[in-house]
């Protein structure tokens, strides 16, 4: 092959790389920034793409609303600054977030006034330990049961945290004594069921200090109030609207018999140990006839159950299993394939 052929070629090649890339799938993210329910012009919001740093900034419209109409699929921290009141995360706590190849995003973000802690000395705490104590606020007035978590980092912010306190009062006072030194996401939430645990619905209040992460120092108490703001709807864990490109899994929830159970949750850890912490993916309540379909992101390797209640820990008589198809319940999902047939098996715990 002569000098100009292969010039012609490396061109050719170079035109096909840059082609694929332009046509990699681009994903929309879009939403409205709120204050009392009024739109917030000029907000700034911004995403931060996890696997590199990559950062894009954009403003709200005179209605609040802002738009990333072309992002690549992957994982994002969301976050809004605005001229008056900050913004509170994104909803329901779920930050990063994830967007999938094929499914646009539209996520809503609430400003709340924000809070700066202060410190004061607690000399009879032992060295090396601290305490974080405030008031939980919605709409300026105490929220009474709020319940507020500590994370050691800002990975999800979901299910139990490091420490948690116990349900604030009708003066929504919280307190987390002796916690060991150093820098946490503190986290409050309100269940309108009354529970301390399981996935939030609409109407539940919930809230990040904007604050995070807090630092608790030796012998210091951390004084810093919290506020919420109110979920508006249930969140679709794409049980109903799978993305068309994304790790997806369909089968069907049965009894020892091989009978449907309907209604049950379906979940998904990557971690082996399954603990008390929220799942990374979960469906809502299956079907009349026990069929699930649970959209896994980018894939990877899962344990994957069912269970009756969204929260906590199993309890007697509540339907509980595994996928067993695997010793360890485990399988994996390339990026992109949907996997059919897949049969998880639930019993009544305790029975």
């Amino acid at each position: 092959m002569n000098r100009w052929a292969s010039v012609r070629r490396f061109s050719a090649c170079l035109a096909l790389l840059l082609a694929t890339a332009c046509a990699a799938p681009r994903v929309q993210l879009a939403g409205r920034v709120v204050h009392d329910g009024d739109p917030l012009t000029d907000a700034e919001v911004t995403v931060e793409a996890l696997a590199d740093g990559q950062r894009a900034t954009v403003h709200t419209d005179s209605e609040g609303v802002y738009r990333f109409p072309r992002l690549l699929p992957g994982s994002y921290r969301l976050s809004a600054t605005t001229s008056g009141v900050p913004v509170l995360g994104s909803r329901s706590g779920k930050n990063p977030i994830l967007l999938a190849a094929g499914q646009n995003q539209w996520i809503g973000l609430q400003a709340v006034p924000r809070s700066e802690p202060a410190f004061r000395p607690l000399p009879s705490t032992p060295d090396g330990f601290g305490s974080v104590s405030g008031t939980v606020r919605f709409n300026n007035a105490p929220a009474a049961g709020a319940v507020v978590d500590l994370y050691l980092d800002d990975h999800g912010l979901r299910g139990p945290g490091f420490r948690q306190s116990f349900p604030a009062g009708a003066d929504g006072l919280y307190v987390l004594d002796e916690v060991p030194e150093g820098a946490y996401y503190v986290v409050a939430r309100r269940r309108a069921s009354g529970t301390v645990a399981g996935p939030l619905v609409a109407g539940d209040l919930y809230g990040e200090a904007l604050a995070n992460p807090v630092p608790v120092r030796s012998r210091q108490e951390t004084l810093l109030d919290v506020h919420l703001v109110r979920k508006e709807r249930d969140d679709d864990p794409n049980a109903d609207r799978l993305p068309a490109l994304g790790a997806t899994l369909r089968g069907v929830v049965v009894d020892g018999a091989g009978t449907p159970v309907p209604g049950l949750y379906v979940f998904a850890y990557r971690n082996r140990v399954v603990g008390h912490g929220m799942p990374d993916f979960r469906t809502l309540p299956g079907g009349p006839d026990g069929s699930f379909a649970l959209s896994l992101g980018e894939g990877g390797l899962f344990y994957v159950g069912a269970r009756e209640h969204a929260g906590g820990s199993p309890q007697p008589g509540e339907w509980f299993g595994f996928y067993e198809g695997s010793a360890d319940h485990g399988i994996t999902v390339r990026r992109d394939q949907q996997v059919e047939g897949v049969r998880i098996v639930v019993r009544k715990v305790l029975e």
